[in-house]
């Protein structure tokens, strides 16, 4: 018997989307309609279909949740980016003084998350019904979804502090829920993650890397292991990933961001039509003439040290008048219908700095420092001696990992509030900041639809 999925009145109905333009994806059947219903669950291809159209949503946008608006927005909320010319919503993040009714916040960052959540369970429930296919076959699929769900609430809550715990479909108790504490949403995305490590696969369907594989899991492993201060458990999953011999260092910078990366673990194909890369659409200029939307900020252009490859590679300048704008040059390509460069989400470079700094963290800094190393020769820089003292491993590790990460995924960010920088760092450079601004305000349109929801202090 069919297993037949019933939506209720949640806010976004899933889309499954097919990617008709990705070579890897035609042989998957598109379901009938555009909502979960019973035609998603009566074959293993439909099945297929609709975990692959999540991430055909993720990325038919442009700067929403998982395709641009970290390395943008959060980007300028650090100490990365700024906006070349002032428009109300986009300002807020670079002044860091967000108002609640921004519809970035709500639009491209609350309710993207949100519905990638919603469309993992609702998966998730599905396959647990359904018995057109075998509790191994179901695996895979599972393992998509718990990856995909821990994701987005691992940028929840390093973005907004406590949120709303869903893990079901059900709209009446999910529409009164208040806000989880953060320590407990960790627990819910190891526990997520450990599952999507126990069922992905160690092999890419394809010769392409967009469906996440154990690997990708372990990644995402070992960077909440390190945000949580289990550095013991951080250096294991690190050990596990640079150990397979799956994956290393692209020796060409220009290399790291394409389809065909060693480097990269886990793609997004753009499904828009317009444009390669968000991030490519968002920095690059629009024509030989036209100014940057946003630049890299005096602070991080004066934190590379002399003949850093990365700054020559991955960042360019162009010249208005007699202004020069320096802007993030990862991606090469603005638009076009032809794909040649990828969103890269995870890559190995990651973890020899969450590597580098679990050791530290032991006081293992040889080690640290030979990780450490290992970037630095890619981008054409000298050894760091091996005599630091710990703080100074520390400080390399992040130094390193802000140049290596610069624009991308809001990583400098993330690691600003993490390790309880932000104050002194973003407090030195904007005079607006306050301590609560580490937090983005919770939307107010969510909080009028849900009065158990509270608001972030000084909203």
């Amino acid at each position: 018997m069919k297993f037949i999925f019933t939506l209720t009145k949640y806010s976004t109905w899933i889309a499954i989307f097919l990617l008709c333009s990705c070579e890897s994806f035609l042989e998957i059947d598109a379901p009938v309609d555009e909502t979960v219903s019973e035609t998603v669950f009566d074959s293993k291809k439909t099945i297929e279909s609709s975990v692959v159209g999540l991430y055909s949503q993720m990325t038919s946008s442009n700067n929403y949740a998982m395709n641009g608006f970290l390395s943008v927005y959060s980007g300028l909320s650090a100490d990365e980016l700024q906006n070349t010319s002032v428009t109300a919503n986009i300002e807020q993040f670079r002044t860091n003084e967000l108002l609640s009714t921004n519809t970035l916040l709500l639009n491209n960052l609350w309710r993207s998350y949100y519905a990638y959540i919603y469309h993992s369970n609702a998966v998730l429930e599905g396959l647990q019904a359904t018995k057109v296919i075998t509790e191994e076959e179901k695996q895979p699929f599972m393992g998509e979804m718990h990856l995909v769900r821990a994701t987005s609430y691992f940028y929840l809550i390093n973005l907004f502090g406590d949120v709303p715990l869903i893990l079901s479909t059900d709209y009446e108790s999910n529409r009164r829920l208040s806000r989880t504490e953060t320590t407990k949403v960790y627990e819910q995305i190891i526990n997520d993650l450990l599952l999507a490590e126990k069922y992905l696969p160690a092999e890419y369907p394809s010769s392409d890397r967009i469906r996440p594989t154990l690997f990708a899991a372990k990644t995402l492993l070992a960077r909440v292991y390190l945000f949580t201060g289990q550095y013991n458990y951080a250096k294991s999953k690190a050990d596990e990933v640079i150990g397979s011999g799956r994956y290393e260092l692209e020796k060409q910078l220009d290399a790291v961001f394409v389809p065909s990366s060693k480097e990269a673990i886990w793609q997004l194909y753009p499904t828009n039509t317009s444009y390669n890369s968000s991030e490519g659409f968002a920095f690059i200029p629009s024509s030989a003439t036209a100014r940057p939307a946003y630049m890299l900020t005096e602070t991080l252009l004066q934190a590379f040290e002399n003949n850093d490859g990365r700054k020559a590679n991955w960042s360019s300048m162009r010249k208005i008048g007699n202004i020069s704008y320096t802007f993030p040059f990862k991606y090469k390509i603005r638009s076009g219908i032809e794909k040649t460069e990828y969103n890269t989400v995870l890559r190995l470079a990651e973890l020899y700095l969450i590597r580098a700094e679990a050791n530290a963290q032991a006081g293992n800094i040889q080690e640290a420092v030979k990780d450490i190393n290992a970037i630095r020769i890619r981008a054409g820089l000298e050894n760091l001696a091996q005599n630091l003292s710990k703080e100074q491993c520390l400080s390399a590790v992040m130094k390193e990992k802000r140049i290596e990460f610069f624009a991308e995924w809001g990583h400098r960010w993330l690691d600003l509030k993490r390790t309880a920088s932000a104050n002194a760092i973003i407090g030195g450079l904007k005079e607006s900041w306050q301590h609560a601004d580490a937090l983005y305000p919770i939307p107010e349109t969510e909080i009028a639809k849900n009065p158990s929801l509270i608001q972030n202090p000084n909203y």
